[in-house]
């Protein structure tokens, strides 16, 4: 399942789609709309997933829906929350949804019909960022095998046919109940996938390198969600919302020789409407690497029709919880991306 780094205060800083459009019909090729302007204030964002602490009382199945009216309540109008495995495995109780609702769930589209989510998605933000993944075969998890440390490297295998389906059909169905619920709210949904380097390579052995099976399938697995959104915004022709796949990457920085990132090895050839960067690994240092990471996946990223060059947005930027030496430099990194066009 999606691995998630605990601890972790996250903002979510949209650059791509802060910049004013001109008004125009749909891509005739991905159904996809221009943006809509959204007000600079408005362009910082907050990540809520795996929340531990609830400003309105005590933990329980509501967290998901409190966090939200909280952050609204302080002024943002951009959200990030999850819809994956980890949401409905009881072990990680990451929204603390109830027994039943778990039980209930099958597909990525039945999270985002439990009630807690729709009343969530229902509260008057302009813009949710979604970790949307399909459950069961051909999740992220499923790209690469795991490792296990001090035992030999496993064997990557395909994505078979079957898994390959369940990906497009899974993330089809949500942009089609997203874009059939909220026709005319004026929202926006970004669906994007969850730190994709993290999941071509064998985890937790970080230190190895993506095999070329791990790198086909983390194509396959892109261009499939990309398939999906731009027959659902066809097939959907909803008009007053807008609807955008974005591929989320976080190894950019130069690493050990030969490397191969999703940035390096995937982006040149696959198409997407936007791309996210987790800014964790430059986000705070005083290097300037955190600039040059935002210009290089500008650079390798294809543009895309609703942005164009101007594709990428920080899909993750922030500081390790209780101890923060780099708070200052990451409050710099985020000025900067704040004052990029």
């Amino acid at each position: 399942m999606t691995r998630p780094r605990p601890g972790r205060i996250a903002a979510v800083l949209l650059l791509a789609v802060a910049m004013p459009c001109r008004a125009e019909g749909p891509d005739p090729a991905t159904g996809a709309l221009k943006p809509p302007p959204i007000p600079p204030g408005h362009r910082f964002g907050v990540a809520l997933q795996g929340p531990r602490y609830n400003p309105f009382g005590p933990l329980g199945p509501n967290i998901l829906f409190d966090g939200a009216r909280d952050a609204h309540g302080l002024g943002f109008r951009t959200l990030k929350i999850a819809m994956n495995a980890l949401v409905v495995n009881p072990d990680w109780r990451f929204y603390r949804l109830t027994t039943a609702d778990i039980t209930e769930v099958r597909t990525v589209v039945d999270i985002a019909r439990l009630d807690v989510f729709r009343r969530t998605l229902d509260l008057p933000f302009q813009t949710f960022v979604i970790t949307a993944d399909p459950l069961g075969e051909g999740n992220m998890d499923t790209i690469v095998a795991h490792a296990e440390k001090g035992r030999p490297r496993p064997v990557d295998r395909p994505l078979t046919e079957a898994a390959k389906a369940n990906i497009y059909r899974q993330i089809r169905e949500l942009s089609l109940h997203l874009l059939a619920t909220y026709r005319g709210t004026g929202k926006i949904f970004i669906l994007q996938s969850a730190e994709t380097d993290w999941h071509i390579v064998p985890y937790p052995d970080e230190a190895l390198e993506p095999s070329d099976v791990a790198l086909a399938n983390g194509f396959d697995y892109l261009r499939l969600r990309q398939q999906a959104v731009d027959d659902a915004r066809r097939e959907a022709r909803a008009e007053g919302v807008y609807l955008y796949n974005c591929v989320e990457v976080n190894r950019v920085k130069p690493g050990p020789a030969g490397r191969r990132t999703v940035a390096g090895a995937i982006l040149p050839r696959l198409d997407c409407d936007l791309v996210g960067y987790s800014a964790w690994e430059t986000a705070g240092a005083a290097d300037g690497s955190f600039l040059r990471a935002v210009e290089y996946l500008r650079r390798v990223a294809r543009p895309s029709f609703a942005f164009g060059r101007n594709q990428v947005i920080i899909t993750e930027i922030g500081s390790v919880e209780r101890r923060q030496p780099d708070a200052v430099h990451v409050l710099r990194s985020m000025i900067i991306a704040a004052t990029l066009r």
